[in-house]
This record gives C-alpha cells, structure tokens and sequence, in this order.
C-alpha cells in the first residue's frame, strides 16, 4: 500500500507484472512489468516499492510511486529465486530472502545497491518480516563506601541496574578520570602575637613620628657616678 493508502500494489507471479489498484475508484489504474515471477512487495514511506523477482531474473525491481503513473527506478540484482523482500522501520534497509540460494541480500534504498555479502540462513528462506522494537528504560544507582581517611586509601563503589521489564544484562564499567584532582591546601597560620616592649610614641599625629622615641628601660637602672 502507499504511505497515503491510496494505492495497493499487488504482484502478478505468470504474468511478471505489478498492479496498481485505487482504493478510491476500487479499480485497478496501472499495470507496471517487472521481472520474471514476481511474488512479494514492500513500500517505503518515502513511496519506494520494492518487488522480488522469483523468477530467473533473479532481482529486484524499484518502482516509483511518489506520483502516478508508476515507473521502474531500477532493477538490483540479488540472490537466487527471491521469494519475498521487506523494508525496515526506517526505510534505509531493504531485506530479501533468496530461496534457492539459502540467503538474505540487504539493499541500501539511498543508493538501491546491495550492501556487503548476503546473510546465509538456513535452507530455502520463502519469507522476511521486520518489526519495531519498542526501546527500554533502565535506571542505574550508584553507591560508594565512606570517603577515605587517608590519601590511596581504596573506596568502594556499587551500582544497582533496574529495568521496566525485568533485570537488564550487561555490565557496569567504572573509568578513572584522566587527570587526578589536586589537593586542596591551607593558607598558612599567622605567627602567634607578641606584645611589643617599646613604649607608644606621645605624638597624636600620624606616623612616621617626628619625635625620637625613648629608649626602653632596662632591667637595673644604671648605678649612681659618685
């Protein structure tokens, strides 16, 4: 069907042919040949319909149906005999099963080539589905042990997963930073006060003093001249 529901597009196997039926007329509009037996279509959102060719074409065919008439984009070779093909959610991945080669080309729809070597499977694939799925939410927690009381001293840290469906699998890495964080450092204590010994200056004005200031007095007073 086409992203606006207009259109089905059904795939005619002894006659290599695609046709386009109106799901506003209920009639068939087109007729587009393909390549030898076709079996199966997927349409991208963005109006890309890939056809597999089961047939001794051995391909896919790309049509165009972002406008009417349909026309052919191009033909990818694939696999042997391609029963069925699929486009993921996003529309960059197209996915065909090859029957008689026992695989699964994966076409790149920006470029409509295939991308790298085809997926073996097991015997005589006929059929590929694709299917959403829903992202999970997980919730990580993480404890640590007291801080250390000395510098290299080990702290223990713990991390508790939760998930919306159940424990999640996997594992929890803890990474050291690249640079280490530098101690913090004190100012240094003033030096303990002193009262000093020289008696104040009698002058009110600011300093410097004009006047000299006394000496300060000794322990014994000298003794007297005689």
């Amino acid at each position: 069907m086409s992203p606006d529901g207009n259109y089905v597009y059904t795939a005619n196997f002894l006659i290599s042919t695609v046709s386009v039926f109106s799901t506003v007329t209920d009639t068939v509009v087109q007729e587009v040949a393909v390549g030898d037996d076709p079996s199966s279509v997927a349409v991208t959102s963005d109006g890309a319909a890939y056809v597999a060719n089961s047939g001794v074409s051995n391909s896919v065919t790309v049509l165009d149906t972002s406008s009417f008439p349909v026309t052919v984009r191009t033909t990818v070779p694939v696999g042997a005999q391609p029963k069925d093909v699929a486009v993921t959610p996003d529309g960059s991945r197209a996915y065909v099963a090859n029957f008689a080669s026992d695989s699964v080309s994966v076409i790149g729809t920006a470029t409509n080539t295939v991308v790298g070597d085809p997926i073996p499977v097991d015997d005589g694939p006929a059929g590929v589905a694709m299917a959403q799925v829903p992202k999970r939410v997980s919730s990580t927690t993480v404890v640590s042990a007291p801080n250390p009381s000395t510098v290299g001293q080990a702290v223990t840290f713990t991390a508790s997963v939760a998930g919306d469906s159940g424990t999640p699998a996997g594992t929890v890495t803890f990474k050291e930073p690249s640079t280490a964080a530098a101690p913090s450092t004190s100012p240094p204590a003033p030096p303990p006060y002193r009262r000093s010994t020289r008696p104040r200056c009698p002058c009110p004005g600011p300093p410097p003093c004009p006047q000299p200031r006394p000496a300060p007095p000794t322990a014994h007073p000298p003794p007297p001249a005689r």
